[in-house]
């Protein structure tokens, strides 16, 4: 019996059975052009989807237009894979890259678990090619910018794939001097938070009674006034869809800190032991070493599936809740005011210290009766303050209940712990929390008070010191379930430039 007399259910089996996961199916590419009973059997959506089936994770929300879509789509990859083979000759054409990127972007953002799509960016060579384009190619126009490298979609598309492709092995495999070289290249979007903010809706005002009433100062760098709504892109993706361009602070932040914890730093060869020292007077040596061994950043894993799978939604609920732990990086301060008022970009970026961080969260709900309108003028829904933070309010036994400053009614809060709810019935998320023991007596003891913008996933935390040794605002998004990233600040006065920010990563502890 020939092939040509076999049915075409027999056909599609063999085929599949002949073509490897990694790379473009080139069998079915030769049989299809074979001859027109082949070209007739194969050529067909339902062979298509199962070409892309074989190649490519397949998410829940397109399996209904994976028959139409798929051999555009699948094209589409193969012809971004292909133009990365290339290597550095594809920086040639700038336009073709960063479309190129934006199709590995997708490819990794919208899929759980996405260990098959990360096989297919690796055979491409994609990593090792990231690295090369922020030796050679990140601070394209920065001479025009005095010095400081551009935000544009391919610089954030690029840190940000570097990133996702991440993991342990492959950053610990990196020569000392081209892990040097990445931080280099990175380290402005990491400190200079004066010309890199997190958020394009900032939200971080405390201090004023009204979320309108903005001081507005300006640097020699940019004006410090109502930031403009977050970016976006129509990209192709079965269909066409408007995907957020990745923040480059915040994926710098996490491709810094991973190098950072490489570095072994040097022990305070002073401290003693918990046996040796009472009563506790601050870090001993079990304190420093946990600090050095476990507030590590972890990378996303590509073979699981999350609890809370990739989606649409900004925030997904429960989150938040439980322990985390990391450090932060703070510049030094007299360098800082130099970056600050000098418009030329620095030879070198220098901190001051990295310390270690500890906070245990819990996220309070509130649900709303009618949907509600986002304002992204003032970054809170049309009943909600996403600025102002409640200073008191009365536990109960499932949650929390607030008196609303502007209604002046009560409003009740709800435990969640990290079970998703309808995004769309949310009114209010509010963080409460504090530093538990024994890393407040190691550390310092703090209380923290917080809230979620539903519109964007902006994250804003006051910490205060129990001891009164100050206040400072974080704000940060997550990346992923495990992964809160951003940077604190002193208490701030409206929209004024901060004298100094400190990047923070905090990671979830299972």
């Amino acid at each position: 019996m020939s092939l040509l007399s076999a049915s075409t259910e027999i056909l599609r089996d063999v085929l599949l059975y002949a073509i490897g996961p990694i790379g473009p199916p080139q069998e079915w590419f030769n049989l299809v052009l074979c001859c027109k009973t082949f070209y007739r059997q194969l050529d067909t959506p339902v062979m298509h989807a199962l070409l892309f089936a074989k190649k490519f994770h397949v998410p829940l929300d397109v399996q209904h237009l994976l028959p139409a879509h798929a051999k555009t789509e699948m094209k589409r990859r193969f012809l971004a894979l292909k133009l990365f083979r290339r290597g550095e000759l594809c920086f040639k054409d700038h336009a073709s890259f960063t479309d190129a990127l934006w199709v590995a972007y997708v490819m990794l953002r919208a899929a759980e678990p996405r260990q098959t799509n990360v096989d297919q960016l690796l055979w491409a060579g994609l990593p090792p090619l990231l690295l090369l384009f922020l030796k050679q190619r990140l601070n394209d126009g920065a001479e025009k910018n005095h010095g400081w490298p551009l935000v544009n979609d391919t610089n954030s598309l690029a840190i940000a794939l570097m990133w996702l492709l991440s993991s342990e092995s492959s950053v610990r495999a990196e020569s000392p001097a081209i892990r040097d070289a990445v931080m280099e290249r990175i380290r402005p979007y990491v400190l200079a938070a004066f010309r890199y903010p997190l958020a394009s809706l900032q939200g971080e005002c405390f201090g004023s009674n009204s979320p309108l009433d903005l001081t507005i100062s300006r640097t020699i760098h940019e004006g410090y006034s109502m930031p403009s709504p977050p970016q976006s892109r129509e990209v192709a993706y079965f269909g066409s869809r408007r995907v957020d361009v990745p923040s480059a602070p915040i994926y710098s932040i996490l491709c810094y800190f991973t190098r950072l914890d490489i570095l072994t730093p040097m022990f305070p060869v002073h401290l003693s032991s918990r046996a040796q020292t009472a009563p506790r007077t601050g870090p001993r040596r079990e304190d420093v070493e946990h600090f050095i061994n476990d507030c590590r950043t972890r990378f996303e894993p590509w073979d699981l599936v999350t609890k809370n799978p990739r989606s649409d939604e900004s925030y997904l609920l429960g989150s938040l809740t439980g322990r985390w732990q990391g450090s932060s990086i703070v510049p030094c301060l007299n360098s800082y005011r130099h970056w600050l008022n000098d418009a030329e970009a620095p030879e070198t970026m220098d901190t001051f210290c990295r310390q270690p961080l500890y906070i245990t969260l819990q996220e309070y709900v509130s649900y709303a009766e009618a949907p509600v309108v986002s304002d992204h003028k003032v970054g809170r829904g049309k009943q909600v303050d996403a600025c102002q933070l409640p200073s008191t309010w009365v536990e109960k036994e499932d949650g929390i209940e607030i008196q609303d400053e502007y209604s002046k009614r009560r409003r009740f809060y709800r435990k969640a712990g990290g079970k998703s709810s309808r995004q769309e019935t949310v009114d209010d998320i509010i963080i409460a929390g504090q530093t538990d023991d024994p890393y407040a007596s190691a550390w310092g003891a703090f209380k923290l008070v917080g809230r979620v913008r539903l519109t964007d996933g902006l994250i804003v935390l006051k910490r205060e010191s129990v001891a009164g040794l100050g206040t400072t605002v974080f704000r940060g998004y997550m990346s992923s379930p495990q992964n809160f990233v951003g940077r604190y600040r002193a208490l701030p006065k409206g929209y004024e430039v901060a004298e100094w920010e400190a990047a923070f990563s905090l990671c979830k502890v299972n």
